[in-house]
C-alpha cells in the first residue's frame, strides 16, 4: 500500500503543471512541466533552509510586566537576575519603617547584681574599716558599681545607634533582592556599631592612661598610700603599692589573682577575679565566672545569698562563662542582636510601576511557522518566475548541445572506419610480400 501511494505520488508529481496554459503545445508542455518541478524543488529546498536557520536563531525577546507584587518579582528575579528592571517609585527609603532591631544584653545587666540595693549591701557587708586591704572583698562594692555603668552606657550606646540606623536612608533607584537588602541593613549596622565600639573602647583607654599618668589615688588606696617616709618624718607622703614585687607606677598596672581570707584566716582565690592597682583595671581583666556558681556566690555573700541567683550559662548566646569583662564592654555588652526585616514594606514602599525583562530563547515553533508564512509568498513568486527562465534555458541549451553531439558522432565515426581500412590494407601489403 505504502509503495503503491508513493508510486502515485511521484505520477502526479512529474504530472504536475502550474504553468499550463490553454495555448500550450508539445514543447511549451515539456518546458512547463520542468519549471514546474524546477519550482517545487527550489521552493521546498528554500523552505527547508529557513526552517532550519530559524530553529537555531537566538531570538532576543523583551516582555513588560506592571505592578507586579512582591512574590512576582522575587520569581523573576530568579528567573531573569541580569536583565531584570524594576524601577522604585521612591528613591530613598528610611530603615526604620521596615526594619525593627532588638538587643539583648549580656544577662549580667538585667540581673539584680547591678541594681543598686546590691551594690550598697556589699558596701555596707563589706568597707574598709572591717577587712584588710589584700581582701579583695573590699572591691566588690567598686567592681559591681563599674558594671552597672558599663551596662547603662552600653545601652545608651545602642540606643544611639538604632536611632541613627532607623533615620538612615537605603538608596536604590530600582528594586533590590531580599539578600541585597539584607546584606545593606547589616552593613549599615555593623558600622554603626563600630563607630560606637571604638568611641567607648578609645575613652575607656584615655581614662585608664589618664589615671596612671596622672598618679590618681584610688579612693581605697589600692595604687598609692598614704604613710611616713621614716620615723624622723613630720610630714606623710604618698608611696606608690607593690604587689609580687612590681610597683604601682608600672603603666600597665600590677595584675594578680584575687584573694581573701575566711573566717578560718586561710588564703582563698576567687575564681576568675584579678585584683590590680586600679579597681577598672582589675574589673576589666575579670570574669564572671565566680557569680555562674551559687556556691561561689554563698562563699563571697554568706549574709546575701539568699538574695540573689547565679548566672546561668545557658542564657549566654555569644559569651561564656570565660569572657572578660574587657570581653563584654569592646562589645557593647550585646550577647544576642535580633534584627526584623519586613522586605514586603520595603517593597511596597519601592512600589515599582512595572518590571522588564529580556531573554533569548530558540526552537520557538511559532516563530518559525510566522517566519517561514511570511517569507513564503515572496519566494513563491520569484521561484515562480526565475523556474520557467531556468527551463527555458535548459530546454535551448539542450537543443544545440543535440546536432553538434550527432556530428561529433558521425566525424568520429568516419574517422574510424579510416583507420580500420589503413589497418586493413597494411595486413593485405604484408600478406603479399609473405607470398614472395
Amino acid at each position: 500500500m505504502a509503495n503503491n501511494l508513493t508510486k502515485r505520488l511521484w505520477t502526479y508529481f512529474l504530472q504536475l503543471n502550474i504553468y499550463k496554459k490553454p495555448s500550450d503545445n508539445q514543447e511549451s508542455t515539456r518546458k512547463d512541466l520542468i519549471a514546474t518541478r524546477i519550482y517545487l524543488c527550489t521552493l521546498g529546498l528554500s523552505v527547508l533552509i529557513i526552517a532550519f536557520a530559524t530553529t537555531f536563531y537566538s531570538q532576543t525577546i523583551t516582555s513588560i510586566e506592571y505592578s507586579p507584587s512582591s512574590a512576582r518579582f522575587t520569581q523573576l528575579i530568579h528567573n531573569y537576575p541580569s536583565t531584570l528592571h524594576c524601577p522604585c517609585s521612591k528613591f530613598s527609603i528610611t530603615y526604620g519603617t521596615f526594619v525593627s532591631i532588638q538587643i539583648k544584653l549580656h544577662q549580667v545587666c538585667s540581673s539584680k547584681f547591678i541594681e543598686q540595693a546590691w551594690i550598697e549591701k556589699l558596701f555596707a557587708e563589706y568597707n574598709t574599716f572591717s577587712l584588710p586591704l589584700n581582701d579583695y572583698r573590699i572591691t566588690l562594692t567598686f567592681f559591681w558599681q563599674i558594671i552597672s555603668d558599663m551596662c547603662s552606657i552600653s545601652n545608651r550606646a545602642w540606643s544611639n545607634i538604632v536611632t541613627n540606623f532607623n533615620g538612615s536612608y537605603i538608596f536604590s533607584a530600582i528594586a533590590i533582592v531580599e539578600q541585597s537588602v539584607e546584606n545593606q541593613i547589616r552593613e549599615v549596622l555593623n558600622y554603626e556599631k563600630s563607630l560606637s565600639q571604638t568611641a567607648l573602647t578609645r575613652n575607656l583607654y584615655l581614662l585608664q592612661r589618664f589615671a596612671v599618668a596622672n598618679e590618681l589615688v584610688s579612693s581605697i588606696a589600692t595604687n598609692f598610700q598614704l604613710r611616713y617616709p621614716d620615723e624622723n618624718s613630720d610630714t606623710p607622703k604618698m608611696f606608690p603599692r607593690e604587689y609580687n614585687n612590681c610597683s604601682c607606677l608600672n603603666i600597665n598596672g600590677c595584675p594578680h589573682t584575687a584573694t581573701f581570707n575566711d573566717i578560718n584566716g586561710q588564703i582563698v582565690t576567687i575564681p576568675g577575679m584579678i585584683a590590680d592597682c586600679l579597681i577598672i583595671d582589675g574589673t576589666l581583666a575579670s570574669t564572671l565566672e565566680c557569680y555562674y556558681s551559687q556556691s561561689c556566690i554563698s562563699l563571697l555573700h554568706p549574709s546575701l545569698v539568699n538574695q540573689t541567683q547565679s548566672l546561668s550559662n545557658e542564657e549566654n548566646k555569644y559569651f561564656n562563662i570565660n569572657s572578660t569583662v574587657q570581653m563584654l564592654f569592646d562589645e557593647i555588652m550585646t550577647d544576642e542582636f535580633i534584627d526584623d526585616i519586613r522586605y514586603d514594606e520595603y517593597y511596597s514602599q519601592c512600589n515599582p510601576s512595572y518590571c522588564s525583562y529580556s531573554y533569548t530563547r530558540r526552537f520557538d515553533v511559532l516563530f518559525v511557522i510566522t517566519t517561514i508564512i511570511g517569507l513564503a509568498g515572496t519566494l513563491s513568486m520569484i521561484i515562480h518566475t526565475i523556474a520557467s527562465y531556468v527551463a527555458s534555458a535548459y530546454l535551448r541549451w539542450k537543443t544545440r548541445r543535440t546536432p553538434s553531439n550527432i556530428i561529433s558522432q558521425q566525424i568520429h565515426g568516419s574517422f574510424r572506419d579510416r583507420i580500420q581500412q589503413l589497418f586493413h590494407n597494411i595486413e593485405e601489403a604484408i600478406a603479399n610480400l609473405n607470398l614472395f
